[in-house]
Parts: structure tokens; sequence; C-alpha cells
């Protein structure tokens, strides 16, 4: 098997049979990839083979399957099958890796992959996919992660609707798939009194059990803390909900623990009154 497998030549071929069995589950990938790619140049054949020959049906990673296309769901499973020397960049978020895959050799195809795989968009799947990321380097939860993504895209098209309200020419951006040690999920704008626009930075909860209470991290505290009036908790109790309980950082610093001694807290819950 070649150094670099993650390349288009070999990605496709893989993606295309996933989503070929998904229509005809009996459809054989030998049979299959002898038909649709009789011409050796347009990819490395044997490497496809052998690829799938060793890991199979590992390559669709289950724990995303119906979250995600099915090509996001296969590049998934040949991460985490093949462990790729790039793999660390994951743990930065999407904007340092996309920064960073550049420097290394044949960044330019695994981009290609990325960006063909529609991971670059700011679109549900992304989202989960990024997540999922994010999940597997902090060994969290899944289930609880990918509830926490609800409330993460819902107040992001929460914002893009407010932004249009407010007639600023701006869109949200997502800083919780772009950077995950960033203390929020969400940068948004707003305007002053004389018109100019200024930065919110917003943290989404989803409470699953409609309780108007949160889990918040030290992290996000101490972002809450330094950013000021500027931060807020969006909070999210149903999934038909129209717009989000809306806490500010003066709440939080009267509802938060008070570090004790030697001892000091990593995680509260809030309850919202």
């Amino acid at each position: 098997m070649s150094e670099n497998i993650f390349k288009p030549s070999i990605f496709n071929p893989l993606a295309e049979y996933f989503e070929e069995i998904a229509e005809n589950e009996n459809t054989n990938f030998k049979v299959f990839t002898d038909a649709k790619y009789d011409i050796d140049e347009m990819f490395q054949k044997d490497e496809v083979n052998n690829l799938y020959l060793e890991f199979g049906n590992d390559l669709l990673n289950k724990d995303l399957e119906g979250l995600v296309s099915i090509k996001q769901a296969i590049l998934m499973g040949m991460i985490m099958s093949l462990n790729p020397p790039w793999l660390r960049l994951l743990k930065k978020g999407r904007s340092d890796f996309f920064a960073e895959i550049k420097e290394y050799e044949h960044g330019t195809q695994i981009m290609q992959i990325f960006n063909e795989s529609k991971l670059i968009n700011n679109d549900l799947n992304a989202m989960y996919w990024w997540a999922y990321v994010e999940s597997y380097f902090k060994n969290d939860n899944w289930s609880k992660r990918k509830i926490g993504i609800d409330g993460e895209y819902m107040s992001y098209n929460f914002e893009i609707n407010k932004l249009n309200t407010l007639k600023i020419n701006k869109k949200p951006e997502l800083t919780s798939v772009d950077n995950t040690s960033a203390g929020y999920d969400l940068i948004s704008y707003r305007k002053d009194s004389s018109g100019n626009i200024f930065k919110i930075f917003i943290e989404s909860k989803f409470n699953s059990q409609n309780q108007e209470a949160f889990y918040i991290s030290r992290n996000e505290a101490n972002k809450a803390m330094e950013l000021k009036d500027n931060y807020y908790i969006y909070l999210w109790t149903h999934i038909d909900q129209n717009e989000p309980l809306v806490i500010n950082t003066s709440y939080l610093e009267k509802n938060l623990p008070i570090d004790q001694g030697a001892s000091t807290w990593k995680e509260a819950f809030v309850i919202f009154k």
C-alpha cells in the first residue's frame, strides 16, 4: 500500500461502493470496482482492493451513520482505521487543521477530499463530523455530545435570522468546530446606539429533559468572566423552540460555585430561574 492513501483516486471508489450498497446491499466490492473502474490509470485499483480486504466495513464509521453523508462516514472510518500522521491536527479544530495540513506531503490531495466531502460547510452534517472528532480526542460521551450539537445548530440558525433582522451584513462564525478550546460556540454581532458593530460570544446549551438548567465547564466560565457583557449562554430546552433563553454573565457570576482552599471546581450545574 502506498504512503499516501488519502487521495481522491483511492477514496472516491470506496465512497461510491458504500453509496451503492446503501441502495443494493448485495453488491460485491470486487465486482463493483472491476465493472466501474476498468481503466487502471483512473486509480490505484490494487490499493483500493487491498484497503477494503484489510478493513472491510470498518471503513464506514458506524457511530456517524444517519448523521453524516456516506462520504463523510467513510472518511472518518479511514482515519480511525489507518491512523494517518496528520491525525493529531484534527484535535485542534477545523481552522487549524486546514491551515496546517497544507504543510504535509500530499496535503493538497487531503484537503481536496475534505472539501469534496463538504466538511468545510457549516451544515448539521459537518458539525456532527467535527464534533465526533472532538469527542474522540477528549474521550467524551458521544451520545451526550450529539445533543449539544443540536443546540449549537439551533443557535447558529437563530443568529443568522437575528443578524438579518438587525440588518447586519455578517454571518455568525461557528467556533465550536473551528476551535474546540475557545470557550464559546459562536461569534455573532450586534450594533450599539451609534450604529457601530461589535462582537458577541455565545455558548449553546441544550437540555434534552426540558429543564431550564445546564452544565458549564470551568473553561467556559473563565471565558465568560473575561468577555463580561459580550458573552451569553443560549439555553434550548426543546427542538421546536423558536428562540433561546438567554443567560448573561451577571447571572452566571451570581450562580457559579466558589473554589474552597486547595479545591477547584471543574464543572457546575446552573439552574436558570
